[in-house]
């Protein structure tokens, strides 16, 4: 694929509130079949929710550190451009003080 977007989704997958199996490496797996299906040169638009520790918020999804999160990727992707929304706010850099938030990353598969 030439572009792929996953705007809030994977940090829902594997915890069974959308009748899915659980599954405690369901957001990872489904990266996993991200990064298989977008062709060298293809975009990924991905938003999801990151704060200063992974964890699991119970009956809702779960949150990724920065850094769990882009290392996901590294081994194929280069990160293009991200963005960080806390409270109603866009800031342009990511600041573990502002805690819990929502990242918004552009990758590019090499």
């Amino acid at each position: 694929m030439e572009s792929v977007s996953s705007i809030c989704v994977l940090e829902h997958i594997g915890l069974g509130r959308y009748g899915d199996k659980i599954d405690p490496w369901g957001s990872e797996r489904a990266i996993s079949e991200i990064i298989r299906v977008i062709r060298p040169g293809g975009n990924l638009f991905v938003s999801v929710p990151i704060d200063a520790i992974s964890k699991a918020f119970f009956n809702a999804h779960r949150a990724f550190t920065r850094q769990y999160f882009t290392s996901l990727f590294a081994k194929e992707f280069d990160l293009k451009e991200e963005k960080y929304i806390y409270g109603k706010k866009l800031f342009a850099k990511y600041d573990k003080k502002k805690g819990f938030g929502t990242g918004l990353y552009h990758f590019v598969k090499r």
